[in-house]
């Protein structure tokens, strides 16, 4: 039975590396209208770049403790639930603390997705193929960073922003 699902398995895990690092870096390619509307000084910027990675890091070990004691669909569904959110709530966010709040919860959301997904390729995979399955899981981030300025530009003007 693995068998037949196992490159199904894969193939999400893939696109929700993916995702995973569209979302990530869209306030990188925003920035500077961003900072414009919430008159945030290059300080403030990096700050708020930074609030992002520390609750990414600090949950990148909540995120494996809880795939090796609940399993990781359901650390893969809360936290793609709770990033989702905070991803939308990006755009409401209103000043500097707002902003940095949200960046952090951002952040642990999306903390667990590589143990989960490390978690899962060692279910789901056998031992002789995991490495090749993590390598294609993983390919997802990379590809992300390429394709994520083109598209968060795109919908930016079709929302209507002037890009500076």
């Amino acid at each position: 039975m693995f068998k037949k699902y196992r490159y199904m398995i894969l193939v999400l895990l893939f696109i929700a590396s993916l995702i995973n690092y569209i979302d990530r870096s869209a306030l990188s390619v925003l920035a500077p209208m961003i900072s414009k509307d919430l008159k945030l000084d290059p300080a403030s910027l990096g700050i708020i770049f930074s609030s992002f990675a520390v609750g990414y890091a600090l949950f990148c070990f909540v995120g494996g403790y809880f795939a090796d004691k609940l399993g990781p669909r359901k650390v893969f569904a809360g936290a793609m639930g709770l990033w989702s959110l905070f991803a939308a709530l990006t755009a409401f966010s209103f000043s500097f603390v707002s902003l940095f709040v949200i960046r952090v919860i951002f952040g642990a959301a999306e903390g667990p997705n590589g143990s989960a997904t490390n978690k899962t390729l060692s279910v789901w995979f056998p031992e002789n193929a995991r490495a090749r399955a993590v390598a294609i899981a993983f390919a997802g981030n990379p590809l992300g960073g390429a394709i994520s300025a083109p598209i968060i530009t795109a919908i930016a003007l079709a929302a209507g922003w002037k890009i500076s």
